[in-house]
């Protein structure tokens, strides 16, 4: 499902390019797409095979980021670390450790308006190096207080075109609702205005 909100029309591509982009079986999308044209979400234009595509994007989403706060988001977690600040982390070279910015940190480059409280980076395991330059710490520690949160990433695609070291804005989106908090929240809104729901109408 996000590899399909993230990119609506690839909703018609093969079920092996899907399950790649997914980081899946091909099984798995085998029983999702036939689930979801049960359901509504995928049909095929006047009956033609070939022409599938997504409709009730924005209820589909909704569903997404409910489930993935509850199911699939505390399992990505591959660690909470301490370091002795968060200024500076713009500065931070992801792109050599193969990490990008979730979270707080993707939601400020995006909207210019959230101060991160909570660092969140997505790789696929612990960029060691990085965490040794910027000091992580997996207790805290006098001056250690800030907090970085590493997480798993679970997709194979390219998230935002105009800012490539961010994970999709949809994710963006998902995490600061998952959060609970209150600016998070609003900022989550913002990015939907701005980059999710163009997702949808560009379907």
């Amino acid at each position: 499902l996000f590899a399909l909100l993230c990119n609506p029309q690839a909703v018609n591509r093969p079920y092996r390019e899907l399950a790649e982009m997914a980081g899946m079986a091909h099984g798995t999308v085998g029983w999702a797409i036939p689930d979801l044209q049960q359901l509504g979400y995928v049909r095929d234009l006047k009956g033609k095979r070939g022409t599938r595509r997504l409709f009730e994007q924005e209820r589909l989403l909704d569903q997404w980021v409910d489930t993935y706060a509850r199911v699939l988001r505390p399992r990505t977690l591959l660690g909470r670390y301490y370091v002795p600040m968060l200024e500076g982390w713009k500065d931070w070279p992801l792109a050599e450790h193969g990490a990008l910015w979730g979270g707080e940190p993707a939601a400020a480059m995006l909207t210019g308006y959230l101060r991160p409280g909570v660092l969140t980076l997505y790789a696929e395991k612990l960029p060691g190096l990085l965490a040794a330059r910027q000091k992580f710490m997996k207790e805290p520690a006098p001056g250690h207080v800030a907090v970085v949160e590493v997480r798993k990433r679970f997709w194979h695609f390219s998230g935002d075109p105009d800012h490539d070291n961010l994970v999709p804005p949809l994710l963006v989106y998902a995490d600061l609702l998952a959060t609970g908090d209150a600016r998070c929240i609003e900022t989550a809104k913002m990015i939907h205005e701005t980059s999710v729901a163009r997702l949808f109408t560009e379907n």
